[in-house]
Protein backbone atom coordinates (compact mmCIF):
# COMPACT_ATOMS: atom_id res chain seq x y z
CA UNK A 1 0.00 0.00 0.00
CA UNK A 2 2.84 2.41 0.77
CA UNK A 3 4.42 1.83 -2.64
CA UNK A 4 1.10 2.56 -4.36
CA UNK A 5 0.74 5.79 -2.39
CA UNK A 6 4.26 6.89 -3.39
CA UNK A 7 3.45 6.37 -7.07
CA UNK A 8 0.15 8.25 -6.81
CA UNK A 9 1.89 11.19 -5.12
CA UNK A 10 4.07 11.56 -8.22
CA UNK A 11 1.07 11.39 -10.60
CA UNK A 12 -1.72 13.28 -8.81
CA UNK A 13 -1.71 16.81 -7.39
CA UNK A 14 -5.22 16.87 -5.97
CA UNK A 15 -8.49 14.93 -5.89
CA UNK A 16 -11.77 16.69 -5.17
CA UNK A 17 -14.91 14.59 -4.74
CA UNK A 18 -17.96 16.09 -6.43
CA UNK A 19 -21.39 14.96 -5.31
CA UNK A 20 -23.57 14.00 -8.26
CA UNK A 21 -26.59 12.91 -6.23
CA UNK A 22 -27.26 11.10 -2.97
CA UNK A 23 -24.64 8.38 -2.46
CA UNK A 24 -23.04 9.04 -5.87
CA UNK A 25 -19.79 10.94 -6.33
CA UNK A 26 -17.40 11.77 -9.13
CA UNK A 27 -13.75 12.65 -8.65
CA UNK A 28 -12.16 15.77 -10.12
CA UNK A 29 -8.48 14.85 -10.51
CA UNK A 30 -5.68 17.40 -10.96
CA UNK A 31 -2.71 15.64 -12.53
CA UNK A 32 0.96 16.52 -12.18
CA UNK A 33 2.90 17.13 -15.42
CA UNK A 34 4.20 13.54 -15.21
CA UNK A 35 0.66 12.24 -14.72
CA UNK A 36 -0.57 14.21 -17.74
CA UNK A 37 2.25 12.83 -19.89
CA UNK A 38 1.39 9.29 -18.83
CA UNK A 39 -2.29 9.86 -19.66
CA UNK A 40 -1.33 11.09 -23.13
CA UNK A 41 0.93 8.09 -23.68
CA UNK A 42 -1.79 5.64 -22.60
CA UNK A 43 -4.40 7.41 -24.76
CA UNK A 44 -2.08 7.07 -27.76
CA UNK A 45 -1.69 3.33 -27.24
CA UNK A 46 -5.46 2.93 -26.77
CA UNK A 47 -6.12 4.77 -30.06
CA UNK A 48 -3.59 2.56 -31.85
CA UNK A 49 -5.16 -0.61 -30.41
CA UNK A 50 -8.64 0.39 -31.60
CA UNK A 51 -7.53 1.35 -35.12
Amino acid sequence: MAAQREVLIVLIERIVPERIRRAEYQAEISWTPIGKALLRAVAGTMDAAVA
